[in-house]
């Protein structure tokens, strides 16, 4: 599927960890077929990981610890995997008393 959609100006960067299936010769030899060049971090540095593993923490944080606050927009796949970005619009915390920050930002606007 990647192949049909990536244009062929399209240069991407595929940056995973340095697991054993991204080291595969088969994998390897995929992207390059693909004209995708591979990154990896470096053998034991979390760090070079960090910035990619803050994101999806706090996707999966959103996703699966508080579903019901989540208004997805478009259509799920068989595994309930998002397509597209999640919108918080229900979202109600203490410090909004309760609203949805679009109520919140219009009773502002109105006081």
């Amino acid at each position: 599927m990647l192949e049909t959609r990536l244009p062929d100006s399209a240069n991407p960067i595929l940056h995973s960890d340095m697991g054993w299936q991204y080291q595969h010769r088969w994998w390897r030899e995929r992207l390059a077929g693909l004209n995708i060049r591979q990154s990896m971090s470096r053998k034991d540095n979390y760090i070079d990981n960090a910035a990619t593993e803050q994101v999806f923490g706090h996707l999966k944080d959103e996703f699966y610890t508080r579903p019901r606050i989540l208004l997805l927009r478009g259509v799920q796949d068989r595994t309930g995997g998002v397509h597209h970005p999640l919108e918080y619009q229900t979202k109600t915390g203490k410090k909004l008393e309760g609203h949805t920050p679009e109520e919140f930002r219009s009773m502002s606007l109105t006081d």
